[in-house]
């Protein structure tokens, strides 16, 4: 009995699923189908940071320049933001860099977020007081598995 409550309680849950999942999709198709071909061009194009901030690849604060992020999420429809500065930033910094971001993407006519793209593959390398990772590639290369081990 136990088994069948089971059973048809996965079910259940797994039929919830779907259907959220299928209003996710028809949401998501709705908004393409609303796009114009200039958006969709824009939504599949990605830029690094230096596009937007102040002096470009120069900036050291993460200040970005307003009349930049407006030509590239407005302007452009730009989808997808890199994250490639050269210098770390505090957590607070990032927090109003991409808030200011996505305030811009939601000036958008389809209101669709900017995704941003972080490189953090040994961590959050660009995050003052972050911890850092190695990274597998560079752990593999010293050839010693004891390296390696936890």
């Amino acid at each position: 009995m136990k088994r069948i409550l089971i059973t048809l309680f996965s079910l259940s849950l797994l039929f919830e699923l779907q259907a959220q999942n299928a209003k996710e999709i028809e949401k998501a198709e709705g908004i393409l189908r609303r796009m114009t071909l200039e958006e969709k061009v824009g939504q599949m194009t990605q830029v690094t940071l230096a596009v937007i901030a102040k002096g470009g690849w120069a900036n050291e604060d993460g200040s970005l320049d307003p009349a930049e992020v407006k030509k590239a999420v407005l302007d452009h429809h730009v989808g997808s933001i890199l994250n490639t500065t050269a210098h770390a930033l505090s957590l607070e910094t990032w927090h109003k860099v991409i808030t200011q971001i996505q305030d811009e993407a939601a000036k958008t006519r389809l209101k669709v977020p900017v995704i941003y793209g972080l490189d953090a593959i040994h961590g959050q390398t660009y995050t003052l007081n972050a911890t850092l990772f190695p990274q597998n590639l560079a752990m593999a290369a010293t050839r010693n598995p004891a390296l390696t081990a936890a």
